[in-house]
């Protein structure tokens, strides 16, 4: 039998056990999220100290940094890296938390280039955050007027298309979606390690309508635009940087087009804590009543579910890899 347990450090407060906890990652958002309810008063451990029965909020602050490890028979992963928030005092007490993100929006941000690397502008303008990955891109005419470094990432996220996120090692990433892809892999067998499936669709090419826009940003700050596929679709849009030409363009659109069209799984799938599993990571799904089937998908969020009343991995997967 697995017994849950959790150590839950906020500032110098350690919790072994809580009511309720939330985490949520994706590829998509610059910053992942944490919830947790804890008792308003409770039996609190501090650092070097013996154990103490206070009230819950006054031993915390915001701006506290947060670690959450889960797991079962006193074999823990960490789940989040991050801070305090803020507090919502409700019965129980709910302590909102974000990751490495929470630091980004109190950063002034103030840049002028005609030409630039971004990576240099990133190492510039956020100095005290570790790159884990950071795409090759040339900005042109790039401008920071006192916008804060969650403004500066979002814009990269809006104008150019990237994804930003950070790891739970508090490590940044940019780059195109699917270059920012982990070793790990995870198997997941539905039926056997998976408890609900229900959100999992499959789904054939033949039956998948995408339309594909393709925007091109060159070095001199024109744009280019691109479409393939069907209008009407579920739409995609998709950026990139000094193609050569139009031809090139919509050869590289039309490529992504078939990476997205494809025989095999697409949605959400809920497992238990185990397999360890994170935004980034490749899951491996294998279905014995169907083998053929079977297939490795790029997880782009999770959603960690942890309390009195069990815990859930619910795991988003998107693309075929």
């Amino acid at each position: 039998m697995y017994a849950l347990c959790c150590k839950i450090t906020i500032g110098k407060i350690t919790f072994t056990s809580v009511n309720e906890v939330q985490i949520r990652s994706s590829i998509y958002n610059p910053g992942a999220t944490a919830l947790i309810k804890v008792p308003i008063t409770a039996v609190l451990k501090q650092a070097g100290e013996a154990n103490t029965f206070v009230e819950t909020a006054s031993e915390l602050h915001v701006g506290d940094p947060v670690e959450i490890q889960l797991g079962y028979d006193n074999q823990l992963e960490i789940e989040f890296r991050g801070y305090v928030k803020r507090f919502n005092y409700k019965k129980p007490l709910e302590i909102e938390c974000e990751d490495e993100f929470y630091l980004t929006r109190s950063i002034d941000c103030v840049f002028s280039a005609e030409e630039t690397q971004l990576e240099t502008c990133v190492r510039q303008m956020l100095p005290d955050i570790q790159l884990g990955h950071c795409t090759s891109l040339k900005l042109k005419n790039f401008i920071l007027q006192h916008e804060t470094g969650a403004a500066f990432l979002n814009k990269l996220k809006k104008e150019y298309g990237l994804t930003v996120f950070f790891d739970v090692n508090r490590k940044l990433y940019i780059g195109k979606m699917y270059e920012i892809m982990g070793e790990e892999r995870v198997k997941y067998r539905l039926d056997y390690n998976v408890i609900r499936s229900d959100d999992l669709k499959y789904k054939r090419a033949e039956d998948t309508k995408l339309y594909v826009e393709a925007i091109c940003y060159y070095k001199n700050g024109e744009m280019q635009k691109g479409f393939i596929g069907q209008e009407g679709g579920e739409k995609k849009t998709l950026y990139y940087y000094d193609v050569e030409d139009a031809g090139e363009l919509k050869a590289l659109a039309q490529e992504e087009h078939a990476r997205h069209v494809y025989d095999g799984y697409a949605g959400k799938l809920q497992a238990f804590l185990v397999p360890y599993a994170l935004p980034g990571m490749v899951a491996d799904v294998d279905d014995p009543v169907y083998p053929e089937r079977a297939g490795q998908y790029y997880i782009e969020s999770t959603e960690v579910t942890f309390g009195t009343r069990g815990a859930r991995r619910n795991v988003e997967i998107g693309m075929k890899v």
